[in-house]
């Protein structure tokens, strides 16, 4: 018997994870705190941000499937606008803590 049907999953507006209904509002305030500490590793010159807003419309429950769609929808939007960030030197992008971690490693200032 083969399952075709993926399971609900929505998507974290910062770091774009999917996680189950139940998760994802546990994951958020982690990945925010995460988030600010990333930041505050970067080298003094780049300019630190503030995480993202989180989508406007709320996070569905697992009884009503309807308003998942819209919000990872939006939830990716900001993900991919917002929360990665571009290299200064190779334009590649990156999310916060990686980022952080591959300005170390390179040394690209």
């Amino acid at each position: 018997m083969a399952f075709n049907k993926k399971p609900l999953a929505l998507a974290c507006h910062l770091c774009g994870s999917e996680f189950g209904t139940t998760s994802i509002a546990i994951h958020i305030p982690t990945c925010e705190k995460k988030w600010l500490a990333a930041q505050e590793i970067l080298p003094p010159h780049l300019v630190r941000r503030r995480a993202p807003r989180p989508p406007e419309c709320p996070i569905p429950d697992s009884k009503h499937t309807f308003g998942i769609e819209q919000y990872n929808e939006e939830a990716y939007s900001i993900y991919n606008q917002e929360s990665r960030a571009s290299c200064p030197s190779c334009q590649r992008q990156f999310n916060p803590e990686v980022r952080a971690i591959f300005f170390f490693l390179t040394r690209r200032h």
